[in-house]
């Protein structure tokens, strides 16, 4: 069983990934977070967050999507995830709080 109280750090890793643009190891990790830390709805929203992101990349080296777009939408996903991170992260607090 994962501690709540190594969320903090575990985020503060992710958030420093996402600082110099490692996208993919802060994705993967940003999704073991959400799977040790929250359950349900927040695991399906990170999940289709993590498809969105890989369908860009994708439609980027496809030439589908410009270079300037792709970076202007990866941005608003990441985002996004460090959005869901922080309500999980939330919860947590509150759940020690009251426990």
């Amino acid at each position: 069983m994962i501690e709540p109280h190594e969320a903090p750090r575990r985020a503060r890793e992710i958030r420093k990934l996402v600082a110099v643009n490692d996208v993919p190891a802060a994705v993967n990790n940003l999704l073991d977070f959400i799977y040790d830390f929250s359950s349900g709805e927040d695991v399906d929203e990170v999940t289709v967050l993590s498809m969105r992101l890989h369908n860009l990349n994708d439609d980027q080296r496809k030439r589908v999507v410009e270079r300037q777009a792709a970076n202007d939408e990866r941005a608003r996903l990441m985002l996004d995830m460090l959005g869901l991170m922080r309500q999980v992260e939330d919860k947590l607090l509150q759940q020690v709080g009251h426990g």
